[in-house]
């Protein structure tokens, strides 16, 4: 009713896969997703009852850091409305134990925001999940290699294989690259599933009109037993399934592949910062350039004061031993000559003394000027 309590830090929102508290294998990188805040209380038989509240989030402009932590201590800057965190999603730091069974690729997108009105919680959503369960995305091992997840069936051989191995053992000779394969999804024999109204019966048929796969029990004694409902058209699952997946690789015409467009718009804002990144070099060179400019300027302005000084220096030096020499001369000679002849000497000695004063105190000034 009063909307989100939101502090400095803001408030994370996740899109994608999570890893569910109370589940094995949380608290760690784990290869379905990442840890996210959630209300869990367990249940009989080792299952867990969770919540979780949808939203719907304006994020508008999303700024890029590295972790969540970050958002805590740094301003969102103003032509920004949310911050977006960098999560891997490659799935690489998964258990060696699960090594090939889960999906490789997992989607975790983590935004937050700081302004309350961005979010509008839409349902509080109550679920209930049992981890000794068996693990449905789960895909078998390759019966080669052991390791990685199989992607491939081979009928001539009945086995499955990763793209690896498929390659590696049917390169052998040509009857082998002969053989057909299909996707492990397409094997023959594939289980069909459970009923999601008897978990202890397989389902075989499919009711198109309420969109469920339906078993013998509930054709006899459940939901499609009697009413409109035992009237509705069923078709076997499988042949479901396998419409289904034509359908969605069927594009109607004059609509464009999705992934087409996502590719030419990713191609765009690859451009976008490339031309970016080459004015930001571009820049750099300028800058470097002036900068380099105004050191060497500054390195030969230095160079020349230092000549100036020396100069300085030496002139200096020069008057002092033109003024202890007239001193030296003064005291050992001339002060020996007669009174007139002394005189005469004296005056001269006065006349040159002044002249080396007036010298040193009407000297060259330094120029001290540069233009950076």
């Amino acid at each position: 009713q009063n909307g989100f309590m939101v502090g400095h830090g803001g408030v994370s929102f996740h899109i994608g896969n999570v890893r569910l508290p109370g589940s094995h294998g949380y608290g760690k990188e784990a290869r379905m997703g990442r840890n996210v805040r959630s209300r869990g209380r367990s249940m009989p038989q080792g299952r867990r009852l969770y919540e979780f509240l949808l939203c719907r989030v304006g994020v508008g402009r999303s700024y890029l850091i590295e972790n969540a932590q970050r958002a805590d201590t740094m301003d969102l800057p103003p032509e920004y409305d949310s911050f977006f965190v960098r999560h891997e999603t490659t799935g690489e730091a998964a258990d060696e134990e699960n090594f090939g069974v889960y999906p490789r690729h997992v989607l975790h997108h983590e935004y937050i925001v700081r302004d309350s009105s961005q979010a509008l919680p839409i349902y509080l959503v109550h679920f209930e999940f049992d981890p000794e369960e068996h693990e449905k995305l789960a895909l078998p091992l390759c019966e080669n290699c052991g390791v990685q997840a199989a992607k491939l069936y081979c009928e001539a051989d009945d086995a499955c294989f990763c793209p690896g191995c498929d390659t590696k053992v049917h390169a052998v000779n040509t009857i082998a690259r002969n053989h057909t394969r299909v996707e492990i999804n397409r094997r023959p024999g594939r289980p069909p599933g459970k009923c999601p109204e008897h978990s202890e019966e397989t389902a075989d048929e499919y009711c198109l009109e309420c969109k469920v796969p339906i078993c013998q029990f509930c054709r006899s004694l459940g939901s499609h037993s009697g009413g409109e409902a035992a009237k509705h058209k069923r078709v076997p699952l499988l042949e479901a399934y396998d419409h289904a997946l034509k359908a969605e690789q069927t594009i109607l015409p004059g609509m464009p592949d999705r992934q087409v467009i996502e590719q030419r718009l990713v191609g765009q804002l690859d451009a976008k910062l490339s031309q970016v990144q080459q004015a930001g070099r571009r820049a750099e060179d300028v800058i470097y350039d002036a900068v380099h400019r105004a050191v060497k300027e500054g390195q030969e302005l230095a160079e020349e004061q230092a000549n100036l000084y020396l100069a300085d220096e030496l002139e200096a030096k020069r008057q002092l031993e033109q003024a202890a020499w007239m001193e030296s001369f003064l005291e050992d000679h001339v002060k020996a000559l007669p009174p007139q002849d002394f005189l005469g000497a004296w005056l001269l000695h006065a006349n040159a003394r002044e002249e080396v004063t007036v010298n040193a105190t009407t000297g060259r000034h330094l120029r001290a000027h540069a233009t950076l």
